[in-house]
């Protein structure tokens, strides 16, 4: 059974919001739900769920939209369909940055944002969504962001069910009301005044992968289904310096697609077994790029008056 076709009407063209298509029979929505007698995921503990689907990619907006019926967020879920930018990484993460805003124009404090070429766990069920509410209620104050599926770049179990990472990919994260404050505040820019870590680019995933308060599911449930990204085209293989390479080879070419779609829980596992290792290596790193970054902010202050620490 496939979900109905994705409708645009005018006030979607304007807003580029739209609810999840039914599914005939779906288990989780429209009539089908009351009669279903099985308990259902509870995906209560979220204020809202969004989907970002580029507004030419209804294929791809079809096969989120099955996931969702799935798992059954389908009732609570919203799509977004931007039109695309020339600018990849700016129409990423500005599209992040369109359903931050909606959320909190809607007072949302907790929302999943998810992208249309996620691909939940065929083991998710009611016990997953219970385990995820629980790990939710359990993290510290402050926390941003809680992934469901991420490329680890280092991570540390603070519970059984719940790291503390730095990590890498948005196709499937909770967002809580700081992290939705900070990407309603922080537009895309390229130059160096915005940290990010330096391993992934300079797209949005880099940019949260040095923020506090970052935790992940462990084990993941969420990883990205293997098509082309229409983010990543072909591009010519540059050998220096060695970082340009590195990004040729394993973030703009299919490499990357194969290692999300089908290593994401080995990295997650690898990464905390190299732990004691990873953790201090990568959390200088990202010291080094707060300085590279406050530094030309220290140019620009006044002589007489010093740079704010921070």
């Amino acid at each position: 059974m496939q979900p109905e076709a994705m409708q645009h009407t005018a006030s979607d063209t304007d807003a580029g919001f739209q609810a999840c298509p039914p599914l005939p029979g779906c288990a989780h929505c429209g009539e089908s739900a009351s009669r279903a007698g099985a308990r259902r995921p509870d995906w209560g503990f979220l204020d809202g769920a969004y989907c970002i689907s580029l507004r030419h990619r209804d294929d791809r907006a079809l096969d989120a939209a099955r996931e969702l019926h799935r798992v059954g967020l389908c009732a609570r879920a919203v799509f977004y369909r931007p039109t695309k930018d020339r600018i990849a990484k700016r129409g990423c993460w500005e599209s992040h940055r369109a359903v931050a805003a909606h959320a909190r124009a809607r007072g949302l404090r907790r929302v999943l944002i998810l992208e249309d070429d996620v691909l939940f766990a065929p083991s998710v069920s009611t016990a997953t969504a219970d385990r995820v509410g629980a790990a939710l209620v359990g993290l510290p104050m402050d926390w941003m962001g809680f992934y469901l599926g991420h490329w680890a770049l280092w991570a540390y179990p603070i519970s059984r069910h719940v790291l503390r990472c730095s990590s890498l990919c948005t196709h499937a994260y909770v967002a809580s009301e700081r992290l939705l404050d900070w990407l309603c505040e922080t537009p895309f820019e390229r130059g160096r005044s915005l940290v990010r870590s330096g391993v992934g680019g300079n797209g949005l995933d880099s940019a949260f992968a040095v923020l506090p308060g970052m935790y992940a599911c462990f084990p993941l449930i969420a990883v990205q289904r293997f098509v082309p990204n229409d983010h990543m085209k072909s591009t010519r293989i540059r050998i220096r310096p060695l970082r340009k390479l590195l990004l040729d080879l394993f973030v703009r070419s299919r490499v990357r697609e194969l290692a999300m779609a089908h290593a994401m829980g080995l990295n997650e596992k690898l990464v905390l077994g190299l732990a004691p290792v990873l953790v201090p290596a990568f959390r200088a790193w990202h010291r080094s790029a707060r300085r590279r970054a406050e530094r030309p902010l220290a140019t620009a202050a006044s002589p007489d008056v010093a740079p704010p620490l921070r």
